[in-house]
């Protein structure tokens, strides 16, 4: 068994006249070892069939053996530290149009890596957004739902105006809403409002209006024809009525931006032209055209309007 490497652990008792490093010889096989140390681990040279000592290391380690016929060892063994460095990645704007984002929170992120970094990590935003430059639009803003009024226009008339006019009308809406106060500045007692759409003159495109009118309970009715101020939507007093008198009226004029159907409108309108006669009436037209409205003409029989007349314009989703 000389050529087989055998590790023999010897167990020194303490004794209280002996010190630890106390020197002893061990026997084996009527040989003897000298110079034996407390913790020593003995083997057998299988060139000189010696059994020798091998000495505890001086700091802690593994008795490693490389099989038979090899002299065995003390190994340190690894120690595998975990790193405690954190990287804080910094981000590179890849152009001068990328926005800058204010964290919501004071938390800086840690990052504890799973093996040493060997360079700065870069961090690849993973959203697709283009950011735009565009500025905040200033027209008029879109309702918030179905069935909301916004205000597109209003004119309050000055210096005797002869018409008023809503031009470059939007077609981001389904009906209009127009809301009257006025007074014809003109020399009679009442008079008709008048509109037209498109500035569209030829009488002809337009069919008479369908008229009731309640006037100090009597109700008749009438058929109108179109003139080339368009149709009769209202009527308002003149310079003669009732001072400080004005008409109010109220047109609706559905899918006036559709191109499909021939425009049609609905009014509403009441004006005292003399006390104690109220005068309510109900128009309804037509104009023989597809085309979206985008332009609307108001005008009176004589001259024009009182100063201070409204005109108020809404579109309705």
């Amino acid at each position: 068994m000389k050529k087989l490497l055998f590790l023999l652990a010897v167990l020194v008792l303490s004794f209280d006249a002996l010190d630890g490093q106390q020197v002893f010889s061990l026997f084996q096989n009527g040989r003897a070892v000298p110079n034996a140390q407390v913790g020593d681990v003995y083997y057998t040279d299988t060139t000189t069939g010696v059994i020798k000592p091998l000495h505890p290391p001086t700091t802690p380690g593994i008795l490693f053996s490389g099989g038979p016929g090899t002299t065995p060892k003390w190994v340190t063994p690894f120690v595998t530290d975990t790193p405690t460095r954190t990287a804080t990645p910094t981000v590179t704007p890849t152009n001068t149009n990328t926005p800058t984002v204010t964290p919501t929170n004071t938390n800086t992120p840690t990052v504890t890596p799973t093996s040493t970094p060997t360079n700065t990590p870069t961090v690849t935003p993973t959203n697709t957004n283009t950011p735009t430059n565009s500025p905040t639009p200033t027209q008029t803003p879109t309702p918030t739902g179905s069935g909301d009024f916004v205000q597109l226009a209003k004119t309050v008339t000055t210096s005797s105006a002869n018409t008023v006019d809503f031009s470059s009308i939007s077609a981001g809406y389904t009906n209009l809403l127009i809301v009257i106060n006025a007074r014809d500045r003109g020399s009679t007692g009442t008079s008709s409002l008048s509109f037209k759409f498109n500035n569209d003159s030829t009488a002809a495109n337009y069919d008479g209006n369908e008229v009731i009118d309640a006037t100090g309970g009597t109700v008749s009715s009438s058929q109108g024809n179109g003139t080339v101020r368009g149709m009769v939507c209202a009527l308002i007093p003149g310079s003669t009525s009732n001072a400080n008198q004005a008409g109010s009226a109220t047109v609706t004029i559905p899918n006036y931006s559709g191109t499909t159907f021939y425009k049609t409108f609905v009014s509403l309108s009441s004006e005292a032209s003399v006390n104690p006669t109220q005068k309510h009436r109900s128009y309804s037209g037509n104009w023989r055209n597809t085309a979206a409205i985008n332009q609307i003409t108001f005008s009176t029989d004589t001259t024009g309007f009182v100063d201070g007349s409204t005109f108020v314009l809404y579109g309705m989703k």
